[in-house]
């Protein structure tokens, strides 16, 4: 048994909410500080007796604290979270930990002390460098704030700092999401580089504002924000960033280790915290099982104290279901994902069909993966293998 872990710690608190947010998160509510991270370090320590009991010594490879923002919460309940899990599992000398923050709560006292405490890498969202987009958006920042905050984190030490930009918002032109990148790439240098297409999340502001249009805004239409995207990969290769996988672009050797584990199918990783989603073994006499914790803060909270049932596990699925997962979620990634011959025979017309129409290339015998046009419309091609 696969005894290598990641751990995503969810941190469902904010200052505000944004208007295209549909994550499992709430503004306003310090109270629920304590009494959740409370909540949070008994579902740690029981997790990792159970893990530790089951297949030895679990040893963690990487650690991620999003959300929600958790630059937003006092920095000493990250501190003891982080403490809790070294208490209880082993976390290797070369783990990569990150910690999401927003450039509006980010302060110097929360990234000197958590740089002390071994977080190495951080993730700054960013979004927009345009101040009128980032009123969209409902951020609290601007650009001048995020420059700021990037500036903090290298002055505190950083030296692996992802920055998210989004396209594709209302009103967005070529020429302003191009300054965007070009800003960030070009002045702030970071190693790794997210870029998120909008989508307009059913119960957001968003939704609303485009369903009954109420806001005098010009949304661009799928084939312009794609071309924006294709220009922007051309531009990031030319710029030493090379797309590991569909929304992700990183300089050699800065690559998350953490996004890759969601994508590959013989990884183990396990989520804490409300309406956190885990893939590993925590049932004795089953195999790895996908579950999720409960949304609601509240509820999992006195589920937690309570010791009542907080976690939903997802239905067992077949082998041939397991195999088509394996292949659609591996293809996200640039290296494609491995097969053995009785994992290929069974999806071998699929996988010819999408070879025969241009979309999936063999980069080995025994490795596939999306070519370039795969990857325009990589949702469609997966959906071959569900």
């Amino acid at each position: 048994m696969n005894n290598q872990l990641s751990i995503y710690i969810h941190i469902p608190f904010c200052e505000s909410k944004c208007s295209y947010c549909n994550f499992p998160s709430t503004a306003g509510e310090n109270n629920l500080f304590q009494p959740y991270f409370n909540a949070l370090q008994k579902e740690i320590i029981a997790a990792a007796e159970f893990q530790n009991k089951l297949s030895g010594k679990i040893n963690v490879t990487s650690v991620f604290f999003g959300g929600g923002t958790p630059s937003s919460v006092p920095v000493k309940f990250l501190l003891k979270t982080l403490e809790t899990l070294r208490e209880n599992y082993s976390i290797n000398n070369n783990a990569e930990i990150s910690v999401e923050c927003n450039p509006n709560s980010l302060t110097k006292k929360f990234a000197d002390l958590i740089l002390k405490a071994g977080v190495n890498r951080f993730s700054l969202g960013v979004q927009s460098l345009d101040d009128n987009e980032l009123v969209k958006l409902g951020r609290l920042h601007n650009s001048e704030k995020a420059e700021t905050a990037y500036k903090l984190l290298r002055q505190a030490g950083a030296k692996n700092i992802s920055t998210d930009l989004i396209y594709g918002i209302p009103g967005q032109t070529k020429e302003s999401f191009k300054n965007n990148l070009k800003r960030i790439v070009e002045k702030w240098m970071p190693e790794h580089i997210s870029i998120y297409s909008l989508s307009v999340e059913p119960g957001t502001p968003f939704d609303k504002w485009k369903k009954n249009k109420t806001k005098n805004w010009l949304w661009p239409d799928d084939d312009t924000v794609m071309n924006w995207f294709i220009n922007a990969e051309k531009y990031l290769s030319a710029n030493s960033y090379t797309r590991y996988e569909i929304s992700n672009f990183a300089k050699q050797g800065f690559e998350s280790a953490h996004n890759i584990t969601y994508w590959d199918t013989t990884k183990n990783y396990i989520g804490f915290g409300a309406a956190a989603h885990s893939y590993c073994y925590l049932t004795a006499g089953t195999g790895k099982r996908r579950f999720r914790n409960i949304k609601s803060i509240r509820k999992y909270i006195e589920r937690i104290n309570a010791k009542q049932k907080f976690r939903f596990f997802s239905r067992e699925l077949t082998h041939k279901q397991k195999i088509g997962e394996k292949i659609y979620l591996g293809l996200r990634l640039t290296a494609g994902v491995k097969l053995s011959y009785s994992e290929e025979k069974l999806f071998e017309n699929e996988i010819q069909q999408q070879i025969n129409s241009g979309l999936i290339k063999r980069k080995q015998k025994n490795i596939i993966a999306l070519t370039k046009r795969g990857f325009q419309i990589a949702n469609s091609v997966m959906a071959e293998f569900v």
